[in-house]
């Protein structure tokens, strides 16, 4: 670690991170604050709420295919857009509400339709559109 290092987030739970790792850390004398849901789409949402509460783009990737959300991750940090994630052909619960609740009005899907399906991407917009509905 660098000697100037003072916070540490982890995303993620403890069966990704340990719980003994974070007490490790705690013990060099870091603050140390975890950031995670029950699942990898609801940390997803915790991260999106937590430190992208102004972004009106969020990208979306497969979340059991790491490859296009690693690949759009340079990007989302320009942009300061979250990456939510799903699954190919549902969207969570926590998903739904993610993007009815924040001020997200636009999407960027990454990968193809084999990465995030038609019922998935639909989920979304209808998400997105009871905000929209919401607000007239």
């Amino acid at each position: 670690l660098k000697k100037d290092v003072k916070n540490v987030i982890i995303v993620g739970g403890s069966g990704v991170i340990s719980e003994d790792l974070k007490m490790e850390m705690e013990s060099l004398g870091l603050y140390v604050t975890r950031k995670n849901g029950v699942n990898r789409a609801e940390t997803s949402t915790v991260i999106g709420n937590t430190y992208f509460m102004d972004a009106q783009m969020a990208i979306v990737a497969n979340g059991w295919e790491f490859a296009d959300a690693l690949a759009a991750a340079p990007y989302a940090a320009k942009i300061g857009a979250p990456i939510i994630l799903v699954n190919q052909n549902r969207v969570s619960n926590s998903i739904v509400d993610y993007l009815s609740t924040s001020l997200i009005t636009h999407l960027k899907i990454v990968g193809g339709d084999a990465a995030v399906g038609k019922d998935a991407r639909t989920m979304m917009e209808d998400a997105l559109g009871k905000k929209k509905d919401s607000n007239q």
